[in-house]
């Protein structure tokens, strides 16, 4: 299991002074104390305060708190501690969470900008409408590459696995290959020309960086073990469409 570094905003309640821990915790309860290796808030409220609060609730996180006092109206401030707490840590292997609820509309632009520059998961707390003191956990899927990126194949596989697919539940590796040498190779119906044949292997190679980037799912086939069925991911469905230009 690998260890967690959880990273929060914490907003102020102006009436009490108090620091908003209400989506930290919300946070917090969806993990497993074993995971967690340390809490870093981010906050213009009392580190003292901030600490006793969380530790009335999670009483296992009681050396485990650190806390970055921070300008709650410059989003660089924000984003420079997100990149400091990475820096001293990265080189771990730890998976970092940023929640960016509960804070300033600028707290949270910059806890975004940090949270996506450093490729952590980030963590929206949603207020449930029937009760405003219970949330929900959205879980905030970024992509780990950005489009300008993407290798010209890659973009193509996944717009055949959206929009060519004939209403079937995913394509096989092979049906995939098939399709995209029989139909682009040497054809100019988008801004991408296929010069030579594409291989079985130069397939799966491109095939497992996309699901390493949280955009394919590859599954065994049941009738074919040795076969594999891609699907695409919800973020990779929602940006198949905007990843070839037609001409």
């Amino acid at each position: 299991m690998k260890k967690i570094i959880y990273i929060s905003i914490l907003g102020t309640y102006k009436d009490t002074q108090t620091p908003k821990i209400g989506p930290l915790n919300s946070g917090l309860f969806g993990l497993s104390p074993q995971s967690i290796d340390s809490v870093y808030t981010l906050s213009d409220s009392s580190s003292e305060q901030i600490t006793a609060q969380i530790i009335s609730i999670f009483p296992y996180l009681k050396n485990r708190i650190n806390n970055f006092n921070i300008d709650i109206f410059d989003y660089e401030d924000v984003l420079e501690s997100i990149l400091k707490i990475h820096y001293l840590r990265h080189q771990e292997d730890i998976k970092f969470i940023v929640n960016v609820t509960g804070g300033t509309k600028i707290m949270s632009l910059g806890a975004f900008m940090g949270g996506s520059l450093i490729g952590a998961e980030i963590q929206y707390i949603k207020q449930t409408p029937e009760n405003e003191e219970e949330f929900e956990v959205l879980k905030i899927q970024m992509p780990k590459v950005p489009i300008y990126q993407m290798h010209t194949l890659q973009k193509l596989i996944i717009h055949i696995l959206k929009n060519e697919a004939n209403g079937k539940s995913g394509l096989t590796q092979a049906e995939l290959r098939k399709k995209i040498n029989k139909d682009y190779l040497g054809k100019k119906k988008f801004n991408f020309e296929l010069k030579t044949q594409v291989s079985p292997q130069i397939i799966s190679y491109h095939c497992e960086i996309l699901e390493k980037n949280d955009l394919l799912i590859r599954t065994h086939d049941e009738k074919n073990k040795r076969a594999n069925i891609l699907n695409l991911t919800r973020l990779g469905s929602i940006i198949a469409n905007f990843l070839i230009p037609k001409k």
